[in-house]
């Protein structure tokens, strides 16, 4: 949908030097400033590839505009996708990721993903946002409630405590919305419904993908 425009998707890998150099040669790139993309956006995207080759975990690179996915979960995939229509709502997208790192913040912008994934799927997917969704956002919630019980109370195990309460609640509440909306989806057969549709502009990359040019010298250079 709306927001979806100059978008790359990596599914089940990542291309940490191709990336960082189209920060300086993409034109979809073009409207980042430049000291946003040597201070913010090097680091940013040798430090998010690198990890996503360690640990395969989804996640979205503003300074290049690219989603990498390695989840076959959709609510999962469209809450990277969900970043990108939220920055893509901004005037200064570069401003708006140097804000992440004031506190509270990530809290807004995940919450933004999330809302924008559950409202971009199908009625009988939507319990996905229940089964991992919330929970995931309940991580970043538990974090923060486990540094204010540490600070107020300065005792470790009581952090770790309120942390994994915070945890559980997310698991519980998410998993109860899930069976809920399964329940309530089948009994109104919208579980019955047609699935989403992938959106056109999005250029979208697997491993296995021919290059460019190697697609174009098997159509005689034309496209």
């Amino acid at each position: 949908k709306e927001g979806m425009d100059d978008m790359t998707v990596r599914v089940g890998h990542s291309r940490v030097m191709e990336d960082t150099s189209r920060l300086f040669y993409d034109e979809k790139l073009k409207d980042l400033s430049l000291l946003g993309r040597i201070f913010l956006g090097i680091p940013t995207t040798f430090y998010q590839g690198l990890m996503a080759k360690l640990t395969r975990a989804d996640h979205y690179n503003p300074f290049t505009r690219t989603a990498i996915i390695y989840s076959n979960v959709p609510a999962i995939a469209r809450h990277e996708l969900g970043h990108a229509k939220d920055f893509s709502e901004r005037k200064f997208p570069t401003w708006y990721a140097m804000l992440r790192s004031i506190p509270g913040i990530d809290l807004f912008q995940e919450a933004k993903a999330t809302v924008y994934a559950h409202e971009s799927m199908a009625p009988k997917d939507r319990w996905q946002t229940g089964r991992y969704l919330v929970p995931a956002y309940a991580t970043y919630v538990g974090g923060y409630l486990s540094l204010i019980a540490f600070w107020g109370t300065g005792s470790a195990p009581a952090a770790g405590v309120v942390g994994l309460a915070a945890l559980a609640a997310g698991h519980i509440i998410g998993n109860m919305y899930a069976g809920l909306r399964k329940a309530v989806d089948y009994v109104s057969g919208k579980s019955k419904q047609a699935d989403y549709a992938v959106s056109s502009p999005m250029e979208i990359l697997t491993e296995a993908a021919p290059s460019k040019e190697s697609f174009l010298s098997k159509v005689g250079g034309k496209l």
